[in-house]
């Protein structure tokens, strides 16, 4: 006879989400989580789930790609908004760079991105956060009086990986120079990983003044 003190062991089989490791595609269909109809029917439901955010292209921002779609790099600066990436091929480019207002994803080519200028490379300002990252790029031969290269100012932080700053050179002729390389100025930060810094140069020309940071 029953024991109505005994603990059952009986299983209740409660319906499984399915995500559920144990939930395999044809238990989600027969489940009915994709609504009736044909096995055909209810993959094209799936396919549609799927594709949708893939569509929008919002959850993960654009990818604009150099020289491609925009013939500079400050071109496509200019055309991103907040969450975009952007890719630059191998090849020598040389610009002065402004970042601001928005965080964005810049990549250069592993065969070989070059930035270069004539003056500062590259300055990064107000608006642009850690979650801006500068990956896999050469600065090289940039020239200014603070910041040759890079130039972090305004309350700004940025995330640099594996990239390269060679022989980029701040000078005056009269008073101080700050950062052969890269300037970071207080309040803001740059977050360094897997970088290279090669003869870069903070000098003066008549010995008036101070020189700060051959490299940072």
């Amino acid at each position: 006879g029953s024991n109505p003190g005994a603990a059952s062991n009986s299983v209740i089989d409660l319906p499984l989400p399915c995500g559920h490791p144990r939930m395999t595609l044809d238990r989600c269909l027969n489940a009915g989580w994709f609504g009736g109809g044909s096995l055909v029917a209810r993959l094209r439901i799936i396919v549609v789930m799927v594709a949708l955010p893939l569509a929008a292209g919002t959850a993960w921002g654009t990818a604009r790609v150099v020289p491609d779609q925009y013939a500079t790099v400050q071109g496509a600066i200019d055309a991103a908004a907040t969450g975009d990436s952007i890719f630059v091929r191998a090849g020598t480019y040389s610009e002065s760079l402004i970042l601001a207002g928005k965080d964005v994803t810049i990549s250069g080519d592993p065969g070989g991105t070059v930035l270069t200028s004539t003056a500062r490379i590259m300055e990064v300002g107000a608006g642009v956060t850690s979650a801006t990252v500068l990956r896999r790029l050469t600065f090289q031969s940039g020239r200014s009086t603070t910041g040759a290269a890079l130039y972090v100012r305004n309350g700004a932080t940025v995330t640099i990986r594996a990239s390269q700053f060679r022989n980029n050179i701040t000078h005056a002729d009269v008073g101080s120079t700050y950062g052969g390389a890269m300037r970071v100025d207080t309040l803001c930060a740059a977050t360094l990983d897997s970088c290279l810094f090669a003869n870069n140069t903070a000098a003066g020309e008549f010995g008036f003044g101070f020189n700060y940071g051959g490299a940072v």
